[in-house]
Order: C-alpha cells, then sequence, then structure tokens
C-alpha cells in the first residue's frame, strides 16, 4: 500500500463515522504533510506506510473518538445548537413567510401594474368566486415553505454531523408554528377594503393541523431517521 492508497483507506474508514466534511479534508492534509515528513526521514529504510503511520482503520477511530469529545466540551458549540435548534426555528418560519409574501407582492405590483388596493378584473373575479381555493393554496404555499425550513436544518445536520435528536427538536418546532396557521381572506368588492391575513390560532379543527404539520413533520422525521442510522454506523465504524 502506497501512501495514496493509505490516505484514500482512512477517508474510506471515515465514511461511517459522520464527521464534518472540513474536519475531514484538515485532517487529511495534515496526514499526508505527516506522511511525507516521516517519508523523507525513513527514505533509506525499508518501511511501509502502516508501519510508519498506522492502521488506517486506527487512526480514522482515534480522529473521530478526538472530534467528538472536543465537540461535547466546547460550550460555545452548545449554545450555538441551542440558539440554532431551539430558539431559531420559529422564527425563521415566520420570518419565511413574511419574505415570501412580501416577494410576491413585490412581484405581483410590478407585474401587473397593480398593489392590493387596486386589482384587475380576473383577480377580483376570482377571489370573489374562488375564495376558499385560493386560500388552500396560499397555506399549502406556506406550508411548503415551512417544509423547506426543515430540510435547510437537514442540511446543516448532516453536514456538521450533528446529533439526531437536534433535527427532531427543529422539527417539532417547525411542526409546532406551521399546524395551527390560519388565513383569512376578506374581499368587499370595494377598493382598499380587501385583504388578506394570517396568523396562528386553534379553530377546535383537528383536520387542518394534521394535514397542515403533516408534510414538515414527515421532511423532518425522514433526516431524523437518516441521521440516527448515520449514528449507528458511527458506532458500529469508529467504537
Amino acid at each position: 500500500m502506497d501512501s495514496r492508497q493509505w490516505l484514500e483507506s482512512v477517508l474510506e474508514k471515515l465514511a461511517p463515522c459522520n464527521l464534518p466534511m472540513n474536519y475531514q479534508q484538515r485532517l487529511l492534509e495534515e496526514l499526508a504533510h505527516h506522511l511525507d515528513d516521516l517519508m523523507e526521514e525513513t527514505m533509506s529504510i525499508t518501511v511501509s506506510v502502516e508501519q510508519r503511520m498506522g492502521d488506517p482503520g486506527l487512526v480514522a477511530n482515534a480522529a473521530a473518538e478526538a472530534q467528538r469529545r472536543r465537540g461535547s466540551r466546547s460550550w460555545l458549540a452548545v449554545l450555538a445548537k441551542l440558539f440554532g435548534f431551539v430558539v431559531l426555528p420559529l422564527p425563521a418560519v415566520i420570518v419565511m413567510w413574511g419574505l415570501i409574501g412580501w416577494l410576491g407582492l413585490a412581484v405581483f405590483g410590478s407585474l401587473l401594474g397593480t398593489s392590493r388596493e387596486t386589482l384587475p378584473e380576473w383577480l377580483k373575479t376570482a377571489m370573489s368566486e374562488h375564495q376558499v381555493g385560493i386560500r388552500i393554496g396560499l397555506l399549502a404555499l406556506l406550508v411548503a415553505i415551512s417544509s423547506l425550513v426543515t430540510v435547510a436544518y437537514g442540511v446543516v445536520v448532516r453536514r456538521f454531523g450533528l446529533n439526531w435528536r437536534w433535527m427532531l427538536m427543529a422539527t417539532l418546532l417547525v411542526v409546532l408554528v406551521t399546524a395551527p396557521l390560519t388565513m383569512k381572506i376578506e374581499y368587499t368588492g370595494v377598493t382598499g377594503q380587501n385583504s388578506i391575513s394570517a396568523g396562528l390560532g386553534f379553530t377546535g379543527a383537528i383536520a387542518p393541523l394534521l394535514l397542515q404539520g403533516a408534510l414538515p413533520l414527515v421532511v423532518g422525521l425522514w433526516f431524523v431517521v437518516r441521521q440516527a442510522r448515520q449514528a449507528r454506523g458511527f458506532l458500529a465504524g469508529c467504537a
């Protein structure tokens, strides 16, 4: 086994450990540099790469254990996780809703040359005859946005190799703010007296709560299960 094969073997052994990619890259760079130094010192001695650097599996396990201990000891890392996965999910979803709503109004006004006070005739007809469909469509859009926030959390958890419990916490909080979402459309046909508003509240019906919370919940649980399986792979391959 030459130097390149040894490094590739270490990388292969690190795969089930679910370590952050930046940590793996930095580790391989350090190992490659250290390996070059050792090879220069022992050029006249017939010594294998394994004898110089050790078994790739043992090196990978030691690096994974060191990273795990470092992460568990860092109080700043714990605070960052608490903020990101306990405090941030609720405002993140609400801010995304507001941002999409603002962009929608801006695009609507730019393309149609209108505003919330002056609606084109086709939209007036739609508002008066299809209010339920419009309401359901807008609710579905907001639920989809919540699900995208959940996906973003899943990517972060996967990218940094975090515990699946953080993903579960973020998922439940996103569902908590999405399930009771309500929307009200008031259309009177009078200019300046039409509105669309969204809020949070329990109307007494269970079905809307289940329907609106289902998609972000399923998406989040998919990431939770995936991360839990990778954690088991970590225990099997890095213990």
